[in-house]
């Protein structure tokens, strides 16, 4: 309901300040006593009736400027609180848009931040069991090999002592110079009197039978050597037989020592490990 005061505002009461003067252009004849009385009656009524239509008149003009700017005003009033409304939802949205969006910048940033976080403690957790399985291979890799060494020795050391007796064999079979150098490098540990026995293969008797001379030159000038065949001696070594005892220079015997020793190396090392 609107207030007649927020409607009739003080500007727009208006005084009547020059009243309504009515003048009558009928001439009054000279009245009587009694028409006089009726005749002013009469136009103090028509006076009066005037007046009241005129204010009529004013006050009906005057409600109708009232009315007229108030549905201006209230026209205005409405412009404006649409204008506010309309204003403030679309700050409103304006401002949840804003919001979304931040939050959607702020999910996304964490999200991001969270994945990378994520990725990096994978690659990470990948990369350590990359290097241990690598770790665990380097030393799996290390206890394979020492089992293969350790098992392969006896053969390869066999293998070997049989790779060098064939060379020897075909040095000494090639070269029968060679022959008597290991006889005389075995005679020489002999230096000593008496009878010095040098045996010989069959196969080998002839030469070095035919070589005494040089061959005696490696023992004691008071030494007597004695040259013969036995068949015990089955390679191109030979075997020196004296009073103070025997020398096995045969080349199996040789290996067969050699092959002793490398054995005892192997061993020693494995109870090392």
């Amino acid at each position: 309901m609107i207030s007649l005061s927020s409607v009739f505002k003080p500007y727009q009461v208006r005084t009547v300040t020059n009243p309504v003067k009515i003048t009558s252009h009928i001439q009054p004849t000279e009245p009587t006593d009694s028409d006089s009385t009726s005749s002013h009656e009469e136009q103090q009524q028509a006076i009066d009736q005037t007046v009241v239509e005129t204010m009529l008149a004013d006050a009906k003009r005057l409600a109708e400027e009232i009315v007229g700017t108030a549905n201006q005003e209230a026209n205005a009033i409405k412009d404006n609180t649409q204008t506010e409304i309309e204003t403030w939802w679309a700050e409103r949205r304006a401002e949840d848009e804003q919001l979304v969006q931040q939050a959607t910048e702020t999910g996304f940033t964490t999200g991001y931040e969270e994945g990378v976080k994520l990725a990096e403690a994978e690659v990470r957790q990948q990369y350590e069991d990359v290097v241990t399985q690598a770790e665990q291979l380097v030393e799996q890799a290390f206890i394979v090999k020492n089992q293969i060494i350790a098992e392969a020795e006896p053969f390869l050391l066999e293998l070997s002592i049989q790779i060098a007796e064939k060379i020897i064999q075909k040095q000494l079979s090639v070269d029968e110079s060679y022959i008597k150098e290991l006889i005389q490098k075995q005679l020489q540990r002999k230096r000593e009197k008496g009878v010095i026995t040098l045996c010989v293969a069959p196969a080998q008797f002839m030469l070095m039978n035919a070589s005494r001379e040089e061959l005696s030159r490696s023992i004691d000038a008071q030494a007597e050597l004695q040259i013969i065949p036995d068949a015990s001696v089955q390679d191109m070594g030979c075997v020196i037989r004296s009073a103070f005892g025997t020398i096995d220079a045969r080349i199996e015997t040789q290996l067969t020592e050699i092959k002793k020793a490398l054995y005892s190396v192997l061993l020693a090392d494995e109870e090392v490990k």
